[in-house]
């Protein structure tokens, strides 16, 4: 078997308006499949997929009147795990243009000393999928 990477991760989305916009709005990725699916016992599930690159995506589903899915739940993998927040999550690569770019850069020269780093503005931001941190 050869591999080319994933075809797409699965996360929970809460508020998919707030993730579809971070997701759009700031990070610039294109939304190729949104649909919703209507479950027989009753109620909704909304799946968005976002292309990553490289024919990868990043999808989230948004549960809505479903038996057995509670309105509100700690989407947090993390938190709801209780383990510390750098578990699981995911990295994105590739230009840093919006303002997570420019507080990752902040950071990391904090980290360096305040030395500014001198190579391309290319690198990579850490995820712990919380999209509601990141819309005003």
């Amino acid at each position: 078997m050869s591999h080319k990477g994933f075809s797409h991760i699965g996360l929970a989305a809460l508020d998919m308006k707030t993730t579809r916009t971070f997701y759009e709005e700031v990070l610039g990725f294109k939304v190729v499949v949104d649909e919703l699916i209507r479950i027989a016992e009753g109620g909704s599930v909304r799946h968005v997929f976002f292309d990553v690159g490289r024919d990868q995506l990043l999808a989230f589903m948004e549960a809505q009147g479903v038996d057995g899915v509670p309105a509100q739940y700690e989407a947090s993998i993390n938190k709801g795990l209780g383990v510390p927040v750098s578990f699981y999550h995911f990295r994105i690569r590739g230009r840093l243009t919006c303002h997570i770019g420019r507080k990752a850069r902040r950071a990391a020269r904090a980290r360096r000393g305040g030395h500014r780093h001198r190579g391309p503005r290319l690198g990579s931001v850490d995820l712990f999928p919380r999209p509601e941190r990141h819309v005003a």
